[in-house]
């Protein structure tokens, strides 16, 4: 069975492997119920979703009607406004079967705008303070992605007394002295505060590029037994944190069985990591722009390809989250429709301090859905 420990000052003691319920994000109810069982057999007690998670609440929500009791539940908003986030969490309610869940987060906010209009009066932290006031939720934590995440979340505690957070670790991304300074940092603030501590990524060999996807995660995850020990290992050794599970099915035997026998030893030396990231390519999925000091005015090209076979008439490009920064315009655009496989390019102009790239923002499209959306895992 997997070890626990307190899940910050929330009186609840989670296994420190988390399920991440974005595995389920395509999944039928078929592809899900071998899932829970493997959860069962493992011991996880506390499964995290969200709203934008494809069909992933629904999933899970056929599971609580006998397994509630069994889960600490946790879901997000991505809204940035009271009503929308209120609205929001009802939808995420009726999914999930349950009258309230045990974490609300608000996610991914790091964007400087996003995180005003969250802030202030009428945005999201007021729609969770309600919501916990109603019973409809026990505690309210935050979430993000990219470099400047960590910062943020710094920031994020000094306004609201946040139950918990959520961030990327891994060993490339812990390669970056201002990330891993941060890091650090808020690590020291929540374990002060007695805020949980929970991080994602922690398989992360590098983002795709143009390679074929053999995995359901929106960046390439290390994929062989002995390379998600380390993975998972590097991750458990630090012994305040909570690892969130890789956003894909066939990988979670891997991962639930390195956390066991893994929670409890210490991380693998540096020089077994980097020997790693030199045999595997590891890359980082998230980086600043090129440049010294702060980008004004930065650009990013998006990749879109299209599925063989598919006709859209109009699709809507919703920017991977490797992406920070707020477009100058809403990222909204007519494509030709196409009825064989092809693919276009684009440009995004940032007007934004530190605009933050990734090294790839390769999308494809989704023809169910007809977006182009990255999932955020």
């Amino acid at each position: 069975m997997i070890p626990t420990k307190p899940f910050g000052r929330t009186g609840h003691d989670s296994t420190r492997i988390i399920f991440g319920a974005a595995a389920l994000w395509g999944a039928q109810e078929a592809d899900a119920a071998p899932v829970l069982d493997l959860l069962l057999q493992h011991g996880i007690n506390h499964i995290d979703t969200a709203a934008s998670y494809g069909r992933s609440e629904r999933r899970v929500g056929e599971w609580m009607g006998r397994h509630r009791r069994d889960f600490f539940l946790a879901t997000k908003t991505d809204k940035r406004t009271n009503d929308e986030s209120k609205m929001q969490l009802e939808k995420s309610r009726e999914r999930l079967q349950v009258a309230s869940v045990d974490l609300l987060q608000l996610h991914n906010l790091v964007d400087e705008a996003e995180w005003d209009t969250a802030m202030a009066p009428g945005g999201a932290l007021e729609a969770a303070i309600e919501a916990r006031q109603r019973g409809l939720t026990r505690f309210i934590g935050i979430t993000g992605h990219g470099v400047t995440v960590a910062a943020m979340h710094l920031r994020s505690l000094e306004r609201f007394p946040f139950d918990s957070v959520l961030l990327p670790y891994n060993y490339p991304l812990m390669q970056n002295a201002q990330y891993r300074a941060d890091f650090e940092e808020l690590e020291r603030v929540c374990a002060e505060r007695g805020v949980a501590f929970q991080t994602s990524k922690g398989i992360t060999l590098a983002p795709w590029g143009e390679r074929e996807h053999t995995h359901t995660t929106w960046y390439e995850p290390l994929s062989e037994p002995a390379d998600i020990d380390l993975g998972v290992g590097y991750v458990l050794g630090r012994p305040g944190v909570f690892l969130n599970t890789v956003g894909d099915i066939s990988l979670l035997p891997s991962v639930f069985d390195a956390a066991e026998r893994l929670a409890t030893g210490a991380a693998p030396p540096e020089a077994v990591m980097r020997a790693l990231s030199d045999r595997t390519a590891m890359a980082p999925l998230f980086v600043y722009a090129a440049g010294s000091g702060p980008v004004s005015d930065a650009r990013c090209e998006i990749s879109i390809q299209f599925p063989s076979g598919s006709r859209t008439n109009e699709m809507r490009a919703v920017l991977p989250s490797v992406i920070g920064g707020r477009p100058s315009a809403p990222p909204r655009a007519r494509i030709p429709a196409c009825s064989a496989s092809t693919s276009r390019t684009c440009m995004v102009r940032y007007r934004k301090p530190r605009a933050v790239i990734g090294p790839t923002s390769f999308a494809r499209a989704d023809a169910a859905n007809r977006r182009i959306e990255p999932p955020q895992r």
